[in-house]
């Protein structure tokens, strides 16, 4: 499992703007097949397949944040996967296994109780695309937050 984005930048397209293209590589089958979790062959053909209900939403914060168009899954409130914001600045979440391979023991994974605080990368999408108006800014925000 894993997903791809190409960007192409403004100074290649013929419209001269930035491409960003995403594709969403997910499994067709359940989140507890996908997490190995037994379950019977009746229960296991009922389950939708994880991510089969992506929301595509608008916001518009009434507290000075940008408005953003969005991609949304597991929580339709903090789940970005995609997105752009009034200001252009675009997001796009990846997933990658080898990278979360090269974790090793540092990897936390998020099953059961939590053993970290902050924002979870999803809601860090959200996060980004509601107070940053350039890649710069989400670079530093990034690196300033838990």
């Amino acid at each position: 499992m894993g997903c791809s984005v190409v960007y192409y930048p403004p100074a290649t397209t013929a419209a001269g703007g930035g491409l960003l293209s995403r594709n969403y590589d997910f499994p067709t089958t359940s989140a507890a097949q996908i997490m190995g979790i037994p379950a019977p062959p009746d229960v296991l053909v009922r389950l939708p397949a994880a991510m089969s209900e992506p929301y595509v939403m608008q916001w518009y914060p009434t507290d000075g944040g940008y408005a953003s168009l969005a991609v949304h899954a597991f929580d339709p409130l903090a789940g970005t996967l995609d997105g752009i914001n009034s200001a252009g600045l675009v997001v796009s979440i990846l997933a990658d296994e080898e990278a979360l391979a090269m974790l090793g023991p540092l990897l936390e994974p998020h099953f059961g109780a939590r053993g970290a605080v902050g924002l979870h990368e999803l809601q860090m999408m959200r996060w980004l695309l509601d107070t940053c108006d350039s890649a710069d800014q989400a670079r530093q925000a990034l690196l300033a937050v838990k």
